[in-house]
């Protein structure tokens, strides 16, 4: 199904949902170009919940699509050297 999804006679029905999210991107950084990296994540994340899930992200607090982004900030906290991995998962108190 994945294969078929993404084949390249496939692929040309993302055209206008990647268009939409990119003109909104030049927007924002035309706003504010301090926002860069979050309007980035914003706009990237928004393409991939709608084309793998069908999701429409509502807003930029969305936790479907907040909390895969804190989870790749941690781990990326966590993978610095002197950290460890086990500092960062909660312990089950269960």
């Amino acid at each position: 199904m994945v294969a078929n999804d993404f084949s390249q006679s496939m692929v040309p029905r993302y055209f206008s949902l990647q268009d939409k999210e990119s003109a909104r991107l030049v927007r924002n950084l035309i706003k504010d170009p301090s926002k860069f990296i979050s309007e980035v994540n914003l706009r990237i994340g928004i393409i991939i919940l709608r084309v793998t899930y069908g999701y429409y992200v509502e807003s930029a607090d969305d936790p479907f699509l907040t909390t895969p982004l804190l989870a790749m900030a941690n781990f990326g906290k966590a993978t610095q050297p002197g950290n460890f991995l086990v500092d960062f998962v909660p312990a089950c108190t269960s």
